[in-house]
């Protein structure tokens, strides 16, 4: 299977797209105290490199700082983990969102930053 056709079977799978970024955002998993390096984002949730190997079903809080914006935290649990190459570290992390209100909220502000800053880049060219 091609990349392109992982990316349109995942996307078969998910309420919403996903916005490829690869390394843009960084989030901090407060709870295991590591970096998370994000590859993309849409609004049910993110996939992301993780140093530390986590449990489907965990849920876990992250904390994000936008330029010129206040720490956000977010509440997510891990829907998959598995090992980016072989059975090492780093580890490729499927992240769902919870569904309450705030961190609704930090999600759209996170991708309407990232929609901005990328259409900015684009016009730039």
């Amino acid at each position: 299977m091609t990349r392109d056709d992982a990316s349109r079977s995942a996307l078969g799978r998910r309420r919403h797209p996903r916005l490829e970024i690869d390394g843009v955002l960084e989030l901090r998993n407060v709870t295991l105290g590591v970096s998370l390096e994000v590859r993309d984002i849409g609004l049910g949730g993110f996939k992301a490199v993780s140093p530390r190997q986590v449990r489907p079903g965990d849920e876990h809080v992250l904390r994000i700082a936008l330029p010129g914006d206040t720490p956000r935290e977010l509440r997510v649990q891990v829907v998959h983990c598995q090992p980016a190459a072989g059975t090492k570290p780093p580890f490729l992390v499927g992240w769902q969102f919870a569904s309450d209100t705030m961190t609704a909220r930090h999600v759209v502000a996170i991708l309407d930053h990232l929609t901005h800053v990328s259409a900015f880049e684009s016009s730039k060219s």
